[in-house]
């Protein structure tokens, strides 16, 4: 029989209260099944999924050290486990199987005789699995031993609370972060994100010694469409405005509203092209995404398309509002020559 070896208590101390940031649950779990081999002395130790919906109950992840063999990926029948056994009858620990419960089945299919299990839950008290011990001769267990094992599904009940919790945390949070870095309208990038991403271009652009092109696209006539058609109308029209510009940018553009019947697009330039005509590309591209044909709440218009202003970064350039005023000038300088 093997020896039933304590777990020093500074051990058995930062197990309970847990890691500060655990990786993933196999990482987790497996030490505390050697753990476990070690402490009870029984040949297998291993970690179940328990699904009481579908009824059934599969074995995780196991150690192995003897003739008793649990194999990973194990799936039994719920209602004919030693472990529902144990859960409802209050009885987790059972030197001989076969004399208590030889109706298991699943027992008697792995030649289980000494037998250990502690139920794994949530905070609620919702049954996530169980964790088990077990021997296919009969042995004695220690009080010490199997105080152990409750511990360990203590702590690994905990461990699944707190990353389940840590789940909708992070998922909450990029949720949060969508929404500040997002124009509600539109669902394209909000004034934030735009000056957050000329900021990161900006420095990108000054450590490869590359420059950008910077647009500013203003609405022409927005007003008019408003007090023509409506509110609801003028909401509809940026939305399309905002989809045209979206879907027919390149992949490398970031498009983004930045207030009102403002836009702005960013585009990394092409290193070794004529940067001139670069920019007079990229600006006659972005007026042809604004004029057409538009839908709005039954009527149908011409748009003649936007004001648009483009500029060139200076190498080295890293302000983002100087940049910005640029653009927006040159957008200033569009719309009186449309005007002439």
């Amino acid at each position: 029989m093997m020896r039933q070896r304590p777990i020093p208590e500074p051990l058995l101390a930062r197990l309970y209260n847990g890691p500060s940031d655990p990786e993933r649950l196999e990482a987790v779990i497996r030490p505390l099944l050697t753990l476990l081999v070690e402490i009870t002395g029984l040949e297998s130790a291993y970690f179940t999924h328990v699904d009481e919906a579908q009824g059934t109950q599969a074995v995780l992840y196991a150690r192995n050290t003897g003739d008793l063999c649990i194999p990973e990926g194990l799936s039994v029948a719920w209602e004919d486990t030693l472990c529902r056994r144990a859960l409802t009858s209050g009885c987790t620990y059972i030197q001989d199987v076969a004399s208590h419960w030889g109706d298991s089945q699943a027992a008697q299919a792995q030649g289980i005789q000494t037998y250990l299990s502690e139920p794994v839950k949530r905070l609620g008290g919702q049954l996530l699995g169980t964790l088990c011990a077990a021997s296919n001769v009969s042995q004695h267990v220690t009080d010490e031993a199997r105080h152990y094992l409750t511990i360990f599904a203590i702590f690994i009940g905990k461990y699944l609370e707190s990353e389940a919790l840590l789940d909708i945390l992070l998922d909450e949070n990029l949720r949060l972060s969508e929404q500040a870095y997002t124009d509600p309208l539109t669902g394209i990038a909000n004034r934030r994100a735009i000056d957050q991403a000329l900021s990161t271009q900006l420095a990108q652009a000054e450590q490869q010694g590359g420059v950008l092109h910077v647009a500013f696209i203003d609405l022409d006539d927005f007003k008019e469409i408003n007090d023509r058609y409506g509110h609801d109308a003028g909401d509809r029209f940026l939305i399309q405005i905002a989809m045209s510009l979206r879907g027919r940018c390149e992949a490398g553009d970031i498009v983004g509203r930045y207030g009102g019947d403002e836009f702005v697009v960013i585009r990394p330039a092409v290193a070794g092209d004529d940067l001139a005509a670069q920019r007079d590309s990229f600006r006659q591209c972005l007026m042809q995404m604004t004029c057409g044909t538009f839908e709005l709440e039954g009527a149908t218009f011409e748009y003649a398309g936007a004001s648009v202003g483009a500029i060139t970064t200076e190498l080295g350039e890293t302000d983002v509002q100087a940049v910005l005023q640029q653009s927006d000038d040159a957008m200033y300088r569009c719309k009186r020559a449309r005007r002439k």
